[in-house]
């Protein structure tokens, strides 16, 4: 068994410095959260209360705290107070990732530098042209997905397989520490048909939860015995897995028939894991669905990809909420002038079209008082929504989709782009300042494309050279 070498010993983790950075690591975009707040109010004395309880062996994780999330689907998180994360940090950053990661298969894609949900999808895309050019449309694959992973992973087996790497007895300590301080509740595993107890009738000790660092390198991990079980012994030339999502391909159906039984055997045996109703076998000119993408290969070999509706669902349900709060941030902050009676009710077109002898005059408003946007549909947001949906589809063959959904935000961000360009101006003091509202949020070369194929009814409200903005005391 190849050993851990090189590493940070556990005085070396403890270390000021080794925690202090792991709290600038942690607090990154977090900063405005409460907890993050009072920690660096007091950061000297918190970081040094947390080195003497490290270093004394005193240390203890505090009770997790759950919350629930719904995209892209229904889901449990469990978190930690902010000090446990990061201890956290501290141990993944330094000693877990750099380690674990190096021993891990080229074609595992999830939670390793430099890959990711594209890396995968590139992945298959490439084994599938490779399938086409020796087998043609023949072919078949096989889709795993296990029965409520994070939730079912044995503890037993996690320390089989990672603490036996880890030299230092205080971070390997630590390190199961943090394992056994989350249990699956029995029931939750019975009524998924998970098995609870041993042939011995001793409890087994199930779960990692979501929302730890620790819990994505178990979960990116854990699975490595099947990797090189699939490769090296099976033979699988064509494999792919991104957590508990794994792909083969072949050009066989009763081989991949045989494949399954022995990898459920080899589950259930080794890693003590069950098979999701979600796994199986079809052929590959019916297109594989594969993180959020359907992948499908034509007649002459094109391998296309398509993001999945649910996918771009999503990014529309986003642009609406963000459309409404925005047109209800206009209808609140009349405070001057009167505006028209409109209800959210109605549709956008009617809104903008009530709206519109009112617009330059409210937006200068807005922008004096620097209150465009509520806080949580905010400017910042707003790009990191388009950016997303492009930098999304721009791995696939939807661009043309995306591109739609862009449009719907491109009036509100051209709005705040005047509206700073104008706070930016109350210097002069002129009575009318010309805005050019051409200028976009982001200077990338998909959102430049989009802007010069931009619609007729787009056109005509944008294409304008300037707009003459009042600026009212």
């Amino acid at each position: 068994m190849i050993k851990l070498e090189n590493a940070m010993s556990y005085l070396e983790l403890c270390d000021y410095k080794t925690l202090s950075k792991a709290h600038d690591v942690a607090a990154k975009g977090k900063r405005h959260k409460t907890s993050v707040i009072k920690f660096e109010l007091n950061r000297y004395s918190f970081l040094a209360h947390l080195q003497e309880k490290l270093l004394s062996k005193s240390y203890k994780l505090k009770p997790y705290f759950k919350f629930y999330v719904r995209e892209p689907k229904p889901r449990t998180i469990y978190a930690l107070e902010y000090v446990d994360r990061v201890v956290q940090h501290a141990l993944c950053d330094n000693i877990l990732e750099p380690y674990f990661t190096r021993l891990v298969i080229y074609d595992n894609a999830g939670c390793v530098r430099g890959r990711g949900q594209h890396f995968a999808v590139k992945r298959l895309k490439k084994f599938l042209k490779s399938h086409y050019h020796t087998y043609g449309e023949k072919g078949y694959f096989l889709k795993v997905d296990i029965k409520k992973y994070f939730f079912s992973l044995s503890h037993e087996v996690i320390k089989q397989n990672m603490s036996s790497h880890l030299i230092d007895p205080d971070v390997k300590n630590l390190f199961n520490l943090i394992v056994d301080s989350f249990n699956t509740d029995e029931s939750f595993l019975l009524e998924n048909g998970i098995q609870t107890h041993d042939a011995s009738g001793n409890r087994v000790a199930r779960g990692v939860p979501i929302g730890n660092q620790t819990s994505q390198i178990i979960g990116m991990f854990y699975l490595n015995a099947v990797d090189r079980f699939i490769k090296e012994q099976l033979k699988i030339k064509h494999y792919i897995r991104y957590m508990d999502d794994f792909v083969l391909v072949h050009h066989d159906k009763k081989t991949l028939q045989e494949m399954l039984e022995l990898i459920k055997e080899f589950l259930c045996d080794k890693l003590k894991l069950q098979v999701n109703k979600k796994t199986q076998i079809s052929p590959i000119k019916n297109g594989i669905t594969f993180l959020g993408h359907r992948i499908m290969v034509s007649e002459q070999g094109k391998v296309i990809n398509y993001i999945v509706a649910k996918t771009l669902q999503r990014f529309r349900k986003a642009v609406r909420k963000f459309n409404k709060s925005a047109f209800r941030e206009v209808l609140k902050n009349n405070r001057n002038h009167d505006l028209p009676t409109v209800s959210l009710n109605q549709s956008k077109a009617d809104i903008q079209k009530a709206l519109l002898p009112y617009k330059k005059l409210q937006y200068a408003e807005m922008a004096e008082d620097n209150i465009l946007f509520p806080p949580e549909y905010s400017p910042d947001k707003i790009k990191q929504t388009v950016q997303s949906c492009l930098g999304h589809c721009k791995h696939s063959s939807s661009r043309g989709k995306s591109k739609q959904i862009a449009k719907r935000l491109f009036v509100s961000t051209a709005t705040y782009t005047a509206a700073q360009k104008l706070k930016q101006l109350q210097k002069l003091q002129d009575p009318v300042v010309k805005v050019d509202l051409r200028t976009p949020i982001s200077k990338s070369k998909d959102y430049k494309y989009w802007c010069r194929k931009k619609s007729k009814k787009i056109n005509r409200k944008v294409k304008q050279k300037s707009v003459q903005l009042s600026m009212f005391d």
